[in-house]
């Protein structure tokens, strides 16, 4: 199931606890017949419990899990991984000498460092963290590079793309 479905269906469960279990009774106490036919609310798997009849199942660890799967990466080509190890020395160079320059670390400079290195600009996505910036670009052959640096360190990788699309999950965003 692709992704923003997940999320959808997630989002419909959630807004449905949130609406709570609602029965349909008519003014005799007894339940009209649509209560029965249509679920009115969401609850959480609970074992050995047995969910009201007008209510649907769902399991909070598969909704917690499929609400992250943006963040996991696809499958890269062979050739794209090649691609993306091969402009990882460059990357790592010029990263490593601004980090070495004294410089503050913004987005913006480690943009120019990596297009310095010979990427193109406009696919570098960054993402500043109080002293950390995370980066992530595509290669033409498929796939990305991602990576962060720190006061301390330079990291960079080639790997698949997000889930979402494009290279770099923007954590806690």
């Amino acid at each position: 199931m692709p992704p923003g479905v997940v999320r959808l269906v997630a989002l419909a469960a959630t807004a449905l606890v949130l609406a709570g279990c609602a029965t349909s009774e008519s003014a005799h106490g007894a339940a009209s017949p649509a209560a029965s036919a249509t679920p009115t609310c969401a609850v959480p798997a609970q074992p050995g419990v047995d969910p009201p009849p007008e209510c649907v199942v769902y399991d909070p660890e598969r909704n917690m899990a499929a609400n992250e799967g943006y963040r996991e990466r696809m499958p890269q080509s062979e050739d794209g991984r090649r691609a993306g190890e091969d402009i990882v020395p460059a990357i790592t160079e010029a990263l490593a000498a601004l980090r070495e320059s004294g410089a503050t670390l913004t987005g913006d400079a480690v943009r120019s460092a990596i297009a310095g290195a010979g990427v193109v600009p406009d696919g570098i996505q960054v993402d500043e963290r109080g002293g950390r910036v995370l980066f992530g670009f595509p290669v033409p052959e498929g796939g990305c590079v991602a990576g962060s640096v720190t006061p301390d360190a330079v990291t960079a990788e080639p790997g698949g793309f997000i889930m979402d699309g494009g290279c770099l999950a923007m954590v806690g965003h």
